[in-house]
Order: C-alpha cells, then structure tokens, then sequence
C-alpha cells in the first residue's frame, strides 16, 4: 500500500486538491497525471531510483507534487530545518527544489548541489543563474515508465526521521479512521508538507480516504512553525472549504 496506489484507486473525477491561494482544483485523475508529468521531467534531469531530492517548499501544490513525483521514480524526498542536518541525514542529494534566496534557506546548498530547480512562486522572474524553473518541468510529458515505488522502499527522510511508503500509507489510513474521514470530506494540512504528520498523517489521511486535501500555503511560517499562528493563518484562508 502507498500513497500513490490510493491516488490511483481513488475516483478520477473526485476532487484531490484545493489549494485556494493558487486558486487550484484538480481531480484524482488531474493529480496522477501532473505527478507523472513531474516525474517525467526529474527523470530527464537525471533523477532516478535511489536517488534523493531535497527541498524547502511551503504548504503549495508544488509540495505535494514534488514528493509524490519523486516516490513515482523511486527515488527519496528529504527536508530538514538546516543544511547541515540535511546532509546528515541523507547523505548525498541529487537535485535541490528551492525558491528564491530571500525565502530559502537551502538556496546555498542549491547551487552547489549536482542538480537544482527553481520555483518562482510570485512570477518576479528571479534570476535563476541557470536553474531550470520548475513550471518546465511540470509540464513535461508524462513519464512511460512503471512507477517505481515499492512498499519497503523509502517515501521521505524528514529532519532525520525516515519514513517509508508502507509506513506513509499506515500513518494515512490511521488519521483517517481516527478522524472518521470520508470521500466527502476535505482535509485542511496546515502543518508543514516537509513534515512526516503533514504528508503522511495530513496528506495521507485525505487520499486514503478519497478525500481531499486543502493547502493553505501558510504564507510568512517556516518549518513547523507556531501552531497556534499557523492555526489562525490557515482558518483565514481556508474555513469555508474544510470538513476535518
């Protein structure tokens, strides 16, 4: 069981995503496309299985997409609060997914990295020094491979705390019984997606259920931040559109 299997169970015309920030609604079908559009531009820039993609994303579509991407190709998504904990923990990084310097406290360790991608967030058209921008390879063709993932294999390494397919689906499957949720419902995860409780537990909880998941984005909040400062952040963006 993983978290891109309960993508493709799900019904495709279901909602998946409201990110109401970026104003987008995509279905499970939409979902599982860009995330295999995705993997198809990490793999020609020559991400592949065992390799690791490290970022510092907010809570955006980006986030989501980046780390189910990855999974796809078989590779690990990993985070950390520093870039020292960062390599302490996974070792060697392939690609770095940042964005600009002013926010990104990998930008650093961005162009050093063998690989990095840019994700222009506000379209100010950052100079990128050469980085691919992330919105080319989001639109890529959509990756002919088989997905890659393996249950045992690992999804994320999150400030040291590793956590496999199988485990991000269990930790899902038991936020969404405890929550009761339901293919009506709709998640709001406003813990940080580079968190194992905001991707597996938040993000895993909604897909497992058929549900979907609501993206604050959170803007102004590092890392886990302070709850009760992303609690009123994310009730002012998203109150109307949530169920759990």
């Amino acid at each position: 069981m993983s978290l891109l299997s309960a993508i493709r169970r799900a019904a495709p015309t279901a909602l998946a995503l409201d990110a109401p920030r970026q104003q987008v609604l995509w279905s499970y079908g939409e979902l599982h496309q860009r995330v295999r559009q995705l993997a198809g531009g990490l793999r020609e820039l020559g991400v592949g299985k065992g390799d690791v993609v490290a970022s510092d994303l907010p809570n955006v579509c980006e986030n989501l997409l980046l780390q189910l991407a990855v999974a796809h190709l078989g590779g690990s998504f990993a985070s950390a609060k520093d870039e020292k904990s960062l390599l302490a923990a996974v070792g060697e990084v392939r690609c770095a997914v940042v964005q600009s310097p002013e926010v990104s406290w990998l930008w650093g360790f961005a162009k050093t990295a063998p690989r990095a991608v840019l994700l222009d967030m506000d379209g100010a058209g950052t100079e990128t020094g050469g980085f691919p921008a992330f919105s080319e390879l989001a639109g890529h063709a959509v990756d002919t491979h088989d997905e890659a993932a393996t249950p045992e294999g690992l999804f994320a390494t999150y400030g040291g705390s590793a956590l496999t397919h199988e485990q991000a689906a269990v930790l899902g499957a038991g936020a969404a019984a405890g929550l009761g949720s339901t293919a009506a419902d709709k998640t709001c995860v406003s813990i940080t997606l580079c968190h194992a409780f905001g991707m597996g537990s938040g993000v895993g909880g909604a897909l497992t259920s058929g549900g979907a998941v609501v993206l604050p984005a959170a803007d102004g909040i590092r890392g886990c931040g302070d709850p009760k400062q992303r609690a009123e952040v994310s009730a002012s963006q998203v109150s109307e559109r949530v169920t759990t």
